[in-house]
């Protein structure tokens, strides 16, 4: 109890301090700000130090920032450039997200900034998602002459994965990733057969439904809808893109079952099933990334569209058990996917003053 005690009153004694010492860095920011209008441009620094030494200083950006960018001013006007440029890489060390007011700040202000970099140079994070999925069919292989009522229907899974933004210029993005994709999608075959013992024709019916699992790596380009400095991008970024995507597989297999009238049933069995190793894809996407944190949260819709088939002819009819078992064979298809994902970028900032040839 003695201990918890202590610990309340170190945190309150600490939480004392730093109020403290935010109200010494505001009261010397005033004092500058007076300093500064009277023209004593030499004396500012001087009256912000409580702002930046040691046992002083504060950890409140806005503070923190005011105290910079009023000490930049000055040394603008003192027509000292080099530190200038130190109080300007600062302010955008005390925070990256910092954006001048064009339209109250002084014109030498802005100017500079705008010779520092303003992105950050990369964003890492996470990505989990739900996507979709159904074969796009280019051949129909079947061992019996299907009846109305077949069917491929889409099926739903559950992705996640990792992802990277390199901002380029402009407004655009290269956006990188790297997936644990799995697809699913239910296909119905109805079959109508001859039982030449009782003369009459039964129904049957085959259901099945495939799994994949792929380790997809895709890049696609980004394009900011509008301005970085508009703000609406500034609230929620919205961007399209497009890109490829290159899938390697993990595992496919197929859950069967084959529904007799008049018999029973061919029991439900998972069989492992051929599909090709590698796989292309081209996608397209449409999403918003506003800023949350020291990060972007992206929110995203993107389409897949299969490019090159995941299994071939020669293998359409080689699985035996789905064959005289359950009488399905192959149809040669790619994949398509519609999916919805979230993730939580983290921004990486390397703020430094940009030469001519890379601004």
């Amino acid at each position: 109890m003695k201990r918890l005690y202590c610990r309340i009153t170190l945190l309150f004694l600490t939480v004392n301090l730093y109020n403290a010492l935010a109200q010494e860095c505001a009261q010397a920011i005033r004092l500058a700000r007076a300093i500064y209008d009277q023209g004593r441009l030499q004396e500012v620094e001087t009256y912000l130090k409580p702002c930046f030494t040691g046992n002083s200083a504060t950890d409140q950006k806005t503070l923190l920032v005011e105290a910079y960018k009023l000490l930049c001013l000055s040394h603008i006007y003192l027509e000292e450039p080099e530190k200038a440029d130190e109080d300007m890489l600062n302010i955008k060390r005390t925070d990256p997200y910092y954006r001048p007011n064009e339209g109250v700040d002084p014109a030498e202000y802005v100017a500079l900034y705008k010779t520092f970099r303003e992105n950050p140079v990369f964003r890492y994070g996470a990505r989990i998602g739900i996507n979709a999925s159904r074969p796009n069919i280019r051949s129909l292989n079947t061992a019996v002459q299907l009846d109305e009522g077949s069917s491929v229907k889409q099926g739903l899974a559950f992705y996640f994965g990792l992802s990277a933004d390199i901002p380029l210029k402009s407004r655009l993005t290269l956006h990188n990733n790297i997936l644990f994709n799995p697809y699913r999608f239910n296909i119905t075959e109805n079959v109508r057969v001859y039982d030449p013992l009782t003369d009459q024709e039964r129904r049957n019916q085959f259901r099945g439904t495939e799994n994949q699992t792929w380790l997809t790596i895709g890049s696609q380009a980004e394009y900011a809808l509008f301005p970085t400095a508009s703000n609406f991008s500034q609230k929620l970024s919205p961007y399209v893109a497009g890109g490829g995507s290159l899938g390697y597989l993990l595992n496919a297999d197929m859950t069967a079952e084959r529904l007799r009238e008049g018999q029973s049933a061919v029991p439900e069995a998972n069989i492992d099933i051929y599909r090709t190793r590698m796989n292309v894809g081209l996608t397209a996407a449409a999403g918003i990334k506003p800023k949350v944190g020291t990060g972007k949260l992206v929110i995203e819709i993107r389409f897949t569209y299969g490019i090159t088939p995941v299994n071939t002819q020669d293998k359409a009819y080689k699985n035996e058990r789905l064959l005289m078992d359950y009488y399905y064979a192959d149809p040669i298809f790619t994949m398509n996917s519609l999916s919805f994902s979230v993730a939580y970028m983290q921004d990486k900032f390397a703020p430094k003053k940009l030469t001519r040839s890379t601004k």
